[in-house]
C-alpha cells in the first residue's frame, strides 16, 4: 500500500473569536462561521477577507438572546443558511428577566449579493438541539434534539423550510438502557436517516420518507 500523500496547509486566516461551527457555500467561494454565543460571519474562502457579520439576536421580542450555535448548513441554491442553537433568553423587550431555555432554529435569508436580508427565529422551549441535516431537494431540515433539563427522550423533527412548519416527528424513549443519541446523517437520496446511539453502542436506521424506525444495529453486528 503506497504511503498517503503529504498534506500541506494551503494557507490560514484569522476569524472571529471562539469559532464553533462552519459551512461552505455550494460555489465554494464563501465560508460561514458561527462564533461565541450569538454571531454568524461570512468570509471569502480564497482571501480570508470578512464579508459580513450578523448578530443572531431576536430584537422583535427579546432584548438579549444567546443562541450558542451548534450546527449550520448552507442551502445548495445559496438562498439561505439554517442555524441550530441552544437558545437562552435573558431579558424581554421591557427588560424583565425571563427564563426560557430551549432550541433556537434560525433561518437566515440571503439576497442576490449573498448578504443577509432577513432572519426567522423559532424558539422551542424544553429541548436542546444536537444535529442538523438537509433533504436532497433542500426543502426540509431534519433536526435531532433531546429534552431538557431531564434527558427523558430524544426526537427527530422534519421542518419545512418554506412554510416553517413541522411536518412530522419521531420520538426515541429509553427502554431499559440509557439513550445517548449523538449524530445524524441522511442518505444522498433522502430515503434513509441514520442516528448513532452511543449509550447502546448502535445505529438507528430510519425511513425518512414515512418517518418510521426500521432497525437498530448493534455495534457487534456492524
Amino acid at each position: 500500500i503506497p504511503p498517503p500523500a503529504r498534506l500541506e496547509s494551503a494557507g490560514s486566516f484569522t476569524v472571529n473569536d471562539s469559532p464553533r461551527r462552519m459551512a461552505v457555500s455550494s460555489d465554494q467561494k464563501t465560508l460561514y462561521i458561527t462564533a461565541g454565543a450569538n454571531t454568524l460571519a461570512a468570509y471569502d474562502r480564497s482571501t480570508g477577507d470578512p464579508l459580513w457579520q450578523l448578530p443572531l439576536s431576536y430584537p422583535e421580542q427579546f432584548s438579549q438572546l444567546d443562541t450558542y450555535p451548534s450546527a449550520i448548513i448552507a442551502h445548495p441554491d445559496g438562498s439561505r443558511l439554517i442555524v441550530l442553537g441552544s437558545g437562552k433568553v435573558l431579558t424581554d423587550a421591557q427588560g424583565k428577566e425571563v427564563a426560557i431555555q430551549g432550541e433556537a432554529i434560525i433561518i437566515v435569508t440571503l439576497n442576490a449579493q449573498g448578504r443577509p436580508a432577513s432572519a426567522f427565529y423559532k424558539i422551542a422551549q424544553g429541548t436542546q438541539p444536537l444535529e442538523l441535516a438537509l433533504s436532497p431537494d433542500g426543502n426540509t431540515a431534519l433536526i435531532l434534539e433531546r429534552s431538557i433539563p431531564q434527558n427523558t427522550y430524544y426526537r427527530l423533527l422534519w421542518l419545512n423550510l418554506e412554510t416553517r412548519t413541522v411536518l412530522g416527528q419521531l420520538s426515541f424513549h429509553e427502554d431499559g438502557s440509557p439513550l445517548k443519541l449523538t449524530d445524524l446523517a441522511l442518505s444522498p437520496d433522502g430515503a434513509r436517516a441514520y442516528v448513532t446511539d452511543q449509550g447502546n453502542h448502535g445505529l438507528i436506521v430510519i425511513d425518512a420518507v414515512h418517518r418510521t424506525e426500521l432497525a437498530f444495529l448493534k455495534e457487534e453486528n456492524l
